[in-house]
């Protein structure tokens, strides 16, 4: 099955209509903590609905990049806002934003292009917020889903550091869809956070792999179990992995296929 075949218009229905919600919620308390910024570019934006959000809390300088080519059919922001990009090769808007948005995007991605794909977030500014699927939670298209630790490793490599200031602030609100209250961090350049109004004791090297009580009430919905041998394996991986082993970024396992959804 083709990207085209999956990422098509029913996904993006089904996607814009609780993005949209989320991003107003979560941006609100974003923009309170850290100030609002004057610029956003959301890679892998889908229709643009977090962009969406950010104008609507009077962001006026937003632009919005996504491969798929049914997204830019059905945009919640004006055309000239947007490019059709392969965001897992290197590009450059040759400007830098004051934020940079990447939600539950680099799950879809096949490793090889995450270091690639994170670069090029880096190359745009030095404040990302982000989240991406963490192992077994399920989707669609979803191929490389991993933990918090993965993905802060592969941020440090350029500089960032993480700060999970976010999800003990949505955790328990409404309106806002347990992928974000679960995978959400702030990924911030050393020399930016203070200004920002954030303190070392904020930082974390290893962030907490936490799992919402809302995503672990829908596993047991979908009822599958694992085998004892991938049981077994999934937990040798989380603990190489929290624990900074390098042997964890030989052979990273490709999470995400398993319960994809079809729309």
């Amino acid at each position: 099955m083709s990207d085209s075949d999956i990422y098509n218009e029913n996904f993006y229905i089904n996607q814009a209509s609780y993005s949209l919600r989320s991003g107003v919620a979560t941006l609100s308390i974003l923009f309170d903590l850290i100030g609002k910024p004057k610029s956003v570019l959301d890679v892998g934006c889908g229709t643009g609905s977090w962009l969406a959000a950010a104008h609507n809390h009077g962001v006026g300088d937003i632009f919005g990049v996504d491969g798929g080519s049914s997204a830019k059919d059905m945009l919640m922001i004006p055309p000239s806002c947007f490019r059709e990009l392969d965001v897992c090769k290197s590009f450059t808007l040759s400007k830098k934003y004051d934020l940079i948005i990447s939600l539950e995007v680099a799950e879809h991605l096949n490793v090889e292009s995450h270091t690639s794909f994170i670069q090029n977030l880096s190359a745009h500014g030095d404040v990302v917020l982000f989240s991406a699927a963490i192992p077994y939670q399920g989707g669609t298209g979803h191929r490389t889903e991993n933990w918090p630790a993965y993905w802060c490793k592969l941020f440090s490599s350029f500089g960032y550091d993480c700060y999970d200031v976010i999800r003990p602030l949505i955790w328990d609100l409404p309106g806002i869809e347990f992928w974000y209250k679960q995978n959400i961090f702030l990924f911030i350049k050393s020399e930016t956070a203070a200004s920002l109004g954030l303190v070392d004791a904020q930082r974390t090297q290893n962030p907490l792999a936490l799992v919402h009580p809302e995503m672990y009430l829908w596993s047991l919905r979908r009822s599958e179990e694992l085998t004892e041998q991938q049981y077994h394996f999934d937990r040798k991986y989380y603990f190489d992995l929290k624990d900074g082993k390098d042997t964890a970024f030989i052979s990273v396992p490709e999470y995400g296929s398993k319960f994809n959804n079809e729309f």
